[in-house]
């Protein structure tokens, strides 16, 4: 219910935010609505640098994504082009900022921005049209706008984090950031939230129609240092930057997983899989973190890579609670397991190797997953029911022919045992 008063409130005040002359937002103005045939769904585009006449452009490269009832909070390393003619759509509490490459958040459309409406002159004034941007701001420390880039994840008790590898520190430390509404604010750390959507009277000055009225928080580094002066440098991946590492956040604590070539117990190892927890309202490090997430086995040589990680965001944890899927290269292999405190939850680690193929396959039902390329573990609780742990993985099955490779299946509800996934796409 919060979620949805929250979002509500948000609605409510950038329609006070924007509108001189209100036009309903609906998907044929403008004109760049088509429709999916196959799904059903309206599609609404805006082209790069579209506006109607004079109006602020910024155009997001929307590095990643995290939503809660506030809207959805994303990273742009792009620059923006404004120009602050009549103080209209003001997205930040400071009149200096610069639209240029940091954190914004988004309310529930993309428009074609246009600022008024003219009788006369329609092409150039329609009618107001939101460009759907609610709020945004620069971040507080150095952000490259390189590789590697920030992530976000939110909870649904207003608060955000962004972070990101810190490469002045050699890569042995993570960046973080944050956002948050009364909720999530410690007064000893951070006393005043950045979130407030509270509107003391109206009409109200341009100050109080800010969604977020505060600059964004930086918090402490997160340290992937263990004992004494033991570090697990992230690694530098040679694809993509965001298979470098991951985050999750529930109503407690933030969760970073990361793959590392450092510092790894025993002889013989590779590359494996560590795992730390942050107070997500002091920024704090939780003790006895970071862990090792990969399994260690007596004559097997670790070689694990491209974590993610994913926790019940409902849940309010005494300890850490969170799950860990990643490839396990000595098999080709995705793993998923489930951690409490600084261990693993007895019973909850299982190799994922079999799904059923797309109806009218000449293989046997449950095929063999032979390379495992990907995976990503998600968690989905509803109120008042247990969790759901679920696995995706981008697999090559076996028999199949190369023209068919690389196939999307879904883990549905992990038992930890003998689980069976059912063919997406591919």
């Amino acid at each position: 219910m919060k979620s949805i008063i929250r979002l509500s409130l948000g609605i409510v005040i950038v329609t006070l935010f924007f509108a001189k002359y209100s036009f309903a937002q609906y998907y044929d103005y403008p004109a760049y609505a088509t429709t999916n045939t196959e799904y059903k769904f309206h599609q609404f585009k805006v082209v790069d640098d579209s506006r109607f006449y004079d109006e602020p452009v910024i155009n997001l490269s929307m590095d990643c994504l995290a939503a809660n009832g506030y809207g959805q909070w994303t990273v742009s390393s792009n620059t923006g082009q404004y120009a602050n003619i009549d103080n209209t759509w003001l997205i930040n509490p400071n009149l200096a900022y610069n639209h240029g490459p940091g954190w914004f958040l988004l309310g529930n459309l993309i428009g074609k921005p246009s600022k008024s409406y003219s009788l006369g002159n329609t092409s150039a004034h329609p009618g107001c049209q939101p460009p759907g941007i609610v709020a945004g701001g620069n971040f507080a420390g150095v952000y490259s706008t390189l590789t590697p880039k920030p992530k976000a994840t939110a909870n649904l008790h207003g608060s955000v984090r962004f972070v990101w590898v810190d490469n002045t520190t050699s890569r042995n430390e993570f960046h973080v950031e944050g956002l948050n509404d009364i909720e999530g604010t410690d007064a000893s750390i951070n006393p005043t939230p950045e979130i407030d959507i509270a509107v003391d009277k109206l009409p109200a000055p341009w100050i109080n129609r800010q969604v977020v009225k505060e600059n964004i928080f930086q918090y402490a580094n997160a340290k992937t240092q263990t004992s004494g002066s033991q570090v697990h440098t992230v690694i530098t991946e040679t694809g993509d930057w965001r298979d470098e590492f991951d985050i999750a956040c529930d109503a407690k604590y933030l969760y970073i997983v990361w793959a590392s070539t450092i510092n790894l117990p025993g002889t013989g190892n590779t590359k494996g899989i560590w795992a730390t927890a942050i107070d997500l309202k002091t920024g704090a490090k939780v003790s006895g973190y970071p862990i090792l997430v990969s399994t260690q086995t007596i004559g097997v040589a670790i070689n694990d890579q491209f974590p993610t990680v994913a926790c019940d965001v409902r849940n309010n944890p005494s300890s850490p609670n969170f799950y860990v899927s990643y490839i396990d290269l000595n098999v080709n292999k995705a793993v998923v397991k489930e951690f409490l405190g600084t261990t693993m939850v007895p019973g909850h680690q299982e190799t994922l190797l079999q799904f059923i193929l797309p109806i009218g396959t000449p293989v046997p039902p449950a095929a063999i997953c032979t390379t495992a390329t990907h995976s990503r573990v998600v968690v989905s609780r509803g109120v008042g029911v247990s969790p759901i742990v679920s696995v995706y993985v981008l697999t090559t099955p076996t028999l199949l022919n190369t023209s068919l490779c690389h196939d999307l299946v879904l883990y549905n509800n992990i038992q930890w045992v003998n689980d069976i996934a059912k063919y997406v796409d591919g």
